[in-house]
């Protein structure tokens, strides 16, 4: 069995999640959270092999295709912290998310919060002073 499908952000082909390279990139502010782009095989090839103009191509196509496309919800893209709360699993990060409670989730992506994901997967979430303590 193949496990859970997704769509590659890149080539807009179905692929195993057990199959993607994750590839970092991260969203500029108010967010502090990493978007990590899961490739399939062969994009993640091109990604390896290629030098500094053909990795800003593909983070460009990723982040276009993750705005545009019709069905973001299938396209293998999760948060860093969704990964560290996971195990460092992407397939598991893809399909339960971030177990995190809405306004600390939603804190963190207006950026009145920060975290810090620790060596072994921990993540410690802070809150900054602009939202009073609420993250």
């Amino acid at each position: 069995m193949n496990g859970i499908m997704g769509i590659c952000p890149h080539c807009l082909t179905s692929v195993s999640l057990r199959e993607v390279t994750p590839v970092y990139q991260r969203l500029t502010k108010p967010s502090n959270i990493n978007i990590v782009y899961g490739l399939c095989p062969a994009c993640a090839a091109q990604c390896l092999a290629g030098d500094k103009d053909c990795l800003l191509k593909i983070a460009v196509t990723c982040c276009n295709n993750l705005t545009h496309y019709k069905h973001k919800e299938q396209l293998a893209v999760v948060t860093d912290m969704a990964i560290a709360l996971a195990g460092g699993d992407f397939e598991t990060a893809f399909e339960n998310g971030s177990p995190l409670p809405r306004h600390t989730h939603n804190a963190l992506f207006r950026g009145d919060a920060d975290y810090t994901i620790l060596h072994n997967s921990s993540v410690v979430i802070e809150s900054n002073e602009a939202n009073g303590g609420q993250a």
